[in-house]
């Protein structure tokens, strides 16, 4: 009993010394709201956002701002101007120089906040940016952010140009025809879906499936983040017509919303946001493309599906429309593509595969072989064309409108927008010399 009694007085009188020594009543960090002194970050922000657009940047850790249900890492502080510099130069600016500082002033979510790593949801996917009833964006990821780094630079205006879109519709709504394109097809399983399928259904990304507002912010976030070519090749890749003419249904409305409404020519700031992300993140200057082809080359062919490419030049166009009238009225025989081989320097081959619908089953090539001419610049001409095997003989003065249109012009032969198109859907051009804006193309094999 003497000992417990000793033990039990020890213990009273740490406690003792424990209530005299510390003051309990002093506040827990975070709960009653930080104090921070403000350093050279937040003075840029507020120079840079603050002052002249009344938005504000969170990037100091505040759970009761991105809830407790999920596990996220906060932002590091080298990464907020790198990713806001980005924003400004590649969202606001863009906006501004294509219908004034008003527009933004207007129409900006009061704050945005910084999240090192993404939102991972219970299922299956991420989180990567939030729009809160157009006052605030969430950016997530922000710790893997590197302005090198191209792909990531667009992905997150990507998530940007598609939160500030839901702003611009919850303001004003687009038209109900939108849904009306493609009703039966949006599914919350959107995550299950390839991004070939949603293309092919009439959706630009699979996520553009899982309702109508993200369908519609997804197409207007992906065309300005991939540019003309860009958006133009993923268009180029998708094998099913019918889902080419969905999109380009809602392209158009698309395009006539923004215009009517927020007096935004989408394809003027398509451009605007292409120039600005070459600025922020430039491409790798590729190797010209005259020097890739031929023998032992990276690329021996390119590839001419008519019916899946667009913008092409009218001059092309009325040579190889005259064409296939031509095959058209020789027992009613149709061209499936046509494929340019660089057989040498001075030799190119090429392939005109047709059909004849008294023989569905089988097929027919006609072959050519062209004398070619190209300089250092990759400047091309053609001429002295003969056919090489049976077929090229027999339709040979019904191809005659195309012969002549390629032996009669001059052309560059490099990459379609003058770029790499995106991985998988290389793209290679002719261009007219005397007319360097239009062209005929194809893909690269």
């Amino acid at each position: 009993m003497k000992n417990l009694f000793i033990i039990s007085m020890f213990l009273l009188g740490l406690l003792s010394a424990c209530k005299k020594e510390d003051d309990l009543n002093k506040p827990i960090l975070g709960l009653e709201g930080d104090s921070w002194e403000k350093g050279p970050l937040d003075n840029w922000i507020y120079e840079n956002f603050t002052k002249p657009y009344n938005i504000s940047v969170s990037y100091r850790w505040d759970g009761s701002e991105v809830g407790m249900s999920y596990t996220l890492v906060p932002t590091r502080e080298d990464k907020v101007i790198p990713i806001m510099e980005v924003v400004k130069d590649a969202w606001i600016n863009v906006y501004i120089e294509e219908v004034g500082a008003e527009f933004i002033k207007k129409l900006a979510p009061r704050q945005y906040m910084l999240v090192g790593s993404p939102q991972y949801n219970s299922s299956g996917t991420i989180t990567v940016g939030q729009a809160e009833a157009g006052s605030k964006i969430v950016l997530f990821r922000s710790n893997w952010f590197e302005k090198e780094d191209r792909a990531i630079v667009k992905r997150v205006l990507k998530t940007i140009h598609h939160e500030f879109g839901h702003i611009l519709h919850q303001n004003v709504m687009f038209p109900a025809e939108y849904e009306l394109i493609t009703p039966g097809d949006y599914t919350s399983s959107w995550n299950n879906i390839s991004n070939t399928d949603a293309n092919n259904a009439g959706f630009i990304t699979p996520y553009a499936m899982s309702n109508v507002n993200d369908d519609f912010v997804e197409l207007l976030a992906v065309m300005l983040t991939e540019g003309e070519a860009g958006y133009e090749a993923i268009l180029n890749s998708i094998t099913d017509p019918n889902g080419v003419e969905l999109l380009k249904q809602k392209e158009s409305i698309l395009a006539t919303y923004m215009k009517q409404v927020w007096d935004v020519d989408i394809y003027s700031l398509q451009k605007r946001t292409e120039d600005a992300i070459n600025v922020i993140s430039p491409l790798p200057v590729p190797p010209a493309l005259h020097t890739l082809i031929g023998p032992g080359g990276e690329f021996s062919s390119l590839l001419m599906n008519i019916d899946e490419l667009s913008n092409l030049s009218p001059n092309f166009l009325t040579a190889y429309n005259s064409a296939v009238a031509n095959m058209n009225a020789y027992g009613g025989r149709y061209i499936e593509y046509s494929t340019f081989r660089f057989v040498s320097p001075t030799l190119t081959e090429l392939t005109v595969r047709y059909k004849n619908p008294a023989n569905p089953s089988s097929y027919y090539n006609a072959i050519y072989n062209f004398e070619t001419s190209m300089n250092e610049a990759g400047d091309v001409s053609f001429s002295n064309w003969t056919a090489e095997n049976g077929n090229g003989t027999t339709v040979a003065t019904r191809l005659t409108p195309l012969f002549e249109y390629l032996t009669s012009n001059n052309f560059n032969f490099s990459w379609l927008g003058g770029e790499r198109a995106p991985a998988g859907n290389q793209y290679g051009a002719f261009y007219e010399l005397s007319h360097p804006d239009l062209y005929f193309y194809g893909l690269l094999q």
